[in-house]
């Protein structure tokens, strides 16, 4: 990590938003991305001001899930730097931004007199300020992972923005259709602009809103501004309160509101006049403010905490606003806003954490070790889906802080702890002193005192993640036992979570940082005319747990596991349909054991998918047969719809999951997707079999990815035999990078899973068949070399856009046999067509786990590149793969900065186009002059010549993936004697910069301390 990272993140607050839906690739008008789940509310406080953000966040202990903030049209900008300032913690942990886009402010500064308000809404909408509007949208797109909202104006009421004459405010001039063309197009210009992360808000003068509606089809949320007169406590006057506690015009247009089908928020709100006139005015304000949200079911609410004669504002009507300032006000809040489930919120984690992560980080970026960093990175990461309301006994400062479960919060820190002080002292060349040890228990003390954030892990997060794919049962057993396990029976082997916690070494020692298991809930234990649910995806009950996989202690004991060693849990989940055997000889179907959905009403009508092509009957007719049919859940419905989605939120918060793999999900209408997602809060995958990328990325406009299932056919086409169609594969690739949502950087890449069969019995690589039946044939030593097809397509999947998933025992060349050797061997040589379900879900145990294996390390390899790459390029992950032309078509070449992987199909056996080498044109502009590369396959390393080209060799068709010499890693997981020669002595300059940079942060670490440890109040 940079000094200046490390100096920043001294003197930051780091801010952990409120996680809301992942922002769609092209923006639809009038449909609402970021509306919360019903009956939640985000709470955003204004306006502005990054000190009164952290004052609010300090006095109160609770940290807004938002800011609003205002920019207008004339500067196309937002209107301060500390403006930009939130938006940037926003971006970094998908905050809330409410912005006021206004242009009615500034009009008379800019050449409007205050009555040509329809005149300036014409202009705007007639391309007078898209040049600012351009910029404005320039700047959005600054921040990609902001959840904005914004109000296309502030207020609107005819008065001022349809008015026609030039010298009065006239009732009879107004022009109706001059702001909705204005609204129009600047929402129309900022989405096309390719601003995503937006939804937009109609915000209406109370008594207005009807009159300038630009309509449902273009708006996404529906605003209100609500003061004093709003709520009948009379600032001046006039007031059309009678005995009442809400305005009647603000009560017709919420009404109003609610027919349109849109989230609603309060835009606006701030107590007035100054509350030391009439100080029970602020509590009673609070009150009819808040009941408007849980009485009309607001999505948003906007207070501004604000001291408003300290900004200028006029202090006849304003006065401090501010929650925190007032002991009334702060005791109301407390007791009736701060723990109510309703309100979205985030917390801040003290700077000093910050400080120690990046301190951490340095040691770790130094070492080459970053286990530990993940360990204690997802510590302060896990999202707030993890709080839990019991109160802890613990050390903390205010109750507000202490809802993080003991367990976790000691684990980890004590975790990271450990490893600090070892990193510290194996890597900084430091040995255990007086002063090292009372920095280290000063920073032990504050570090237990300081409160930690979790959240989901994002999409972006993801895409850094290589993921291991296992079936549960067959994976690994508790006893450890090499029990049998006759595939072909399909009943239950034993495998268990306690068995996957068992051998994560084995896992994460080929570079897996993520896992995928089987779907995790009840299934029907009777045996079906296809064997037992060993798979789990013949759902019974939806909120129990398969025992046969153990306890639910055991799961969370896997997810905190996994968690420990900084790795990600990726559960399996079905929607789509249930199990339930037949009741009759009839052939009807008993619904009674189903949970929670247990009448035939709550399902489609039987009928059986017939026709692919037609969506209808792939979304509400039945998978299976005859024999054993699956009963559709009718997804139609909305209570369903809100028994699945308080499911999946239960179901993720319970085991701390980090992403979810959706089982059949084009079986279900697609706009069942997005409040899915969103109530799971984590990242989601679906299953969409097609070989169509078209059809596919429709899918990724309302799931997070899906697994690239056009790629695998061209990929198994591609390599299946040497004269696979390669250029078809890289054709697949630039169609996924023009039609996936954001190119294509969250779906996933694979060559095997449990429902395709295994790669090596679709090969006609003789080598790899030879070398799998005779295992131990003297052939055997050559092995490494002679798996080239399967090392080849294996090897895209790592370097293509999207996130590779391997599934367990693809590295195994000895799972496939069935039977006696001769049987298989006979088999393949007839055509056989084996190892599809259930032949390709074998137990894993019967291996040893044994990683000796060339594909064992073919893997890892592969895994260790791609991660030095993304530790090398930050935008690795986001970066378009790009095909470099070969004129051989037996041939592939794929550069994402700094990695540089060439693939071949010519097989073992050369029999293919016979191509020499794979050739890289100065004119790609990928290199220079002389510059070194290594394949760190094989550790040999190539030059650029003089004219700037690069020609690499192909030898037995093995594949290529070339590093600059200058990139490889420090620790020497690649290639060390090539590494090493690189490093000289830099790891000296390392430990030397340490010992300085430690040096130099005590006198804060001992300054922050004497005032954290103080009287443990804000």
């Amino acid at each position: 990590m940079q000094f200046r990272s490390i100096l920043a993140s001294t003197v930051l607050i780091a801010v952990s938003f409120v996680n809301a839906a992942p922002a769609a690739a092209a923006k639809t008008l009038g449909q609402p991305q970021f509306a919360p789940s019903a009956g939640q509310t985000y709470f955003v406080i204004g306006q502005n001001y990054e000190a009164e953000w952290n004052a609010f966040a300090s006095g109160t202990g609770k940290t807004p899930a938002g800011i609003s903030v205002y920019g207008d049209i004339y500067s196309g900008a937002l209107n301060s730097d500390s403006v930009s300032m939130l938006a940037d913690y926003a971006s970094k942990h998908s905050g809330v931004v409410e912005i006021g886009f206004s242009w009615k402010d500034a009009a008379t500064s800019n050449g409007y007199s205050q009555f040509q308000g329809a005149q300036l809404c014409n202009d705007i909408a007639n391309g007078k300020f898209d040049s600012q509007l351009h910029n404005f949208a320039n700047y959005l797109k600054r921040y990609p992972n902001v959840k904005y909202l914004m109000r296309v104006e502030y207020e609107v009421s005819r008065n001022i923005f349809a008015n026609t004459n030039p010298n009065t405010f006239d009732d009879s001039s107004f022009d109706l259709t001059a702001y909705p063309k204005a609204y129009n197009h600047i929402t129309s210009l900022i989405t096309g602009a390719g601003v995503s992360n937006i939804d937009f808000v109609y915000h209406a003068v109370r008594g207005e809103a009807h009159y300038l509606y630009p309509g449902s089809n273009v708006v996404d949320w529906i605003g209100f501004s609500v003061f004093n007169n709003d709520v009948c406590l009379v600032v001046g006057t006039t007031s059309n309160c009678v005995g009442d506690t809400l305005d009647p015009n603000l009560k017709n247009d919420l009404v109003w509101a609610q027919g349109q089908g849109r989230p609603l928020m309060i835009a606006e709100s701030a107590v007035q006049p100054p509350p030391s006139s009439n100080p029970s005015d602020f509590v009673t304000y609070l009150t009819r403010l808040y009941s408007i949200v849980s009485t009309y079911g607001l999505s948003s609410a906007t207070y501004i905490n604000s001291n408003w004669p300290a900004h200028g504002w006029d202090q006849s009507v304003w006065g401090d606003s501010r929650i925190e300032a007032n002991p009334s006000a702060k005791s109301w809040f407390n007791s009736n806003i701060a723990n109510n489930a309703r309100y979205l919120w985030a917390v801040v984690i003290i700077a000093l954490v910050a400080w120690i992560t990046g301190v951490i980080e340095w040691h770790l970026a130094a070492s080459g070790d970053d286990n530990t960093y993940k360990r204690l990175s997802y510590a302060l990461q896990k999202e707030h889906r993890q709080l839990t309301t019991t109160p802890r006994t613990c050390c903390e400062p205010g109750p507000d802080f202490c809802q993080i479960p003991t367990r976790i919060v000691f684990h980890y820190k004590a975790k990271a702890l450990e490893d600090i002080t070892r990193t510290s002292v194996r890597h900084s060349g430091m040995m255990p002193n007086m002063g090292s040890s009372l920095i280290l228990l000063a920073t032990t003390c504050l570090y237990l005192l300081t409160p930690i954030q979790v959240h989901a892990a994002t999409p972006d997060e993801w895409k850094s993640r290589s993921i291991y794919q296992l079936v549960t049962d067959r994976f690994a057993r508790s006893d450890n036992a090499s029990a049998p396990c006759d595939t072909s029976q399909r009943k239950y082997c034993g495998g268990t979570w306690k068995g996957i916690i068992s051998h994560l070494d084995y896992i994460q020692g080929m570079g897996f940082d993520a896992i995928w298991i089987s779907p995790v809930v009840q299934n029907i234990e009777q045996t079906t005319p296809y064997g037992e649910a060993y798979h789990g995806y013949w759902t019974q009950n939806l909120n129990g747990l398969n025992s046969n996989f153990g306890s639910q202690d055991d799961l969370k004991e896997l997810s905190d596991s996994l968690h420990t060693r900084g790795m990600f849990l990726m559960l399996d989940v079905v929607v789509n349909h249930f199990a339930a055997l037949n009741a009759t000889d009839q052939g009807e179907t008993d619904f009674s054991a189903i949970s929670p959905f247990n009448s035939a009403t709550q399902f489609h009508p039987k009928c059986l998918i017939t026709d692919f092509n037609n969506q209808t009957d792939v979304e509400q007719c039945w998978i299976g047969d005859d024999l054993f049919p699956l009963p559709d859940l009718n997804t139609e419905d909305s209570a369903i719809v809100q028994t699945m989605n308080n499911w999946i939120k239960s179901l993720v918060q319970t085991y701390n999951a980090d992403g979810l793999r959706i089982d059949t999900a084009k079986h279900i209408r697609k706009d069942f997707w997005p409040d899915f997602v969103r109530s799971a809060g984590v990242f989601s995958i679906g299953e969409v079999i097609t070989d169509q990328v078209s059809y596919a990325a429709e899918y990724t406009q309302v799931l997070d990815g899906v697994l690239d299932y056009p790629a695998y056919f061209a990929l198994v086409n591609a390599f299946r035999t040497p004269s696979g169609n390669l250029s078809a594969l890289g054709d697949i690739l630039t169609a996924s990078q023009n039609s996936y949502k954001d190119g294509g950087f969250s779906v996933a890449s694979f060559l095997e899973n449990h429902d395709q069969p295994r790669f090596q019995n679709i090969t006609t690589d003789q080598a790899v068949l030879y070398s799998l039946v005779f295992p131990h044939d003297s052939l055997n030593g050559s092995r490494a070399s002679l798996f080239q097809l399967i090392r080849n397509a294996i090897t895209w999947t790592f370097s293509q856009d999207g996130i590779p998933i391997v599934y367990y025992g693809a590295l195994r060349s000895s799972l496939i046999l069935i039977g006696s050797v001769t049987e298989w061997f006979q088999g393949q040589e007839q055509g056989y067509q084996g190892a599809q379900d259930p032949l390709n879900r074998e137990a894993l145990w019967s291996t040893g786990f044994a990683t000796d294996k060339p594909l064992v390390n073919h893997i890892k390899t592969l895994n260790t590149a791609r991660k030095l790459a993304i530790s090398k390029n930050n935008d690795f992950v986001s970066t378009r793969a790009r095909l470099i032309s070969q004129a051989n078509p037996s041939t592939l070449a794929i550069y994402k900065l700094p990695l540089l992987t060439l693939l071949t199909n010519v097989g073992s056996d050369g029999t293919g186009a016979a191509p020499t080498t794979w050739n890289i044109p100065s004119s790609a502009n990928l290199y220079h002059q002389n510059d070194a590369l290594v394949d760190v396959l094989t550790c040999t390393t190539f030059s650029v010549n003089n004219a700037g080209d690069l020609g690499i060799p192909v030898e037995n068709g093995s594949p290529r993936v070339l590093l600059p010499t200058s990139e490889l890693a420090k620790d020497g997981s690649l290639c060390p004697n090539i590494a090493s020669s690189n490093n000289g002595n830099e790891a000296r300059r390392q430990a030397e910069r340490g010992r300085v940079m430690l040096m130099m942060f005590s006198a804060v670490l001992i300054t922050t301390t004497s005032l954290l440890l103080s009287p443990f109040v804000f």
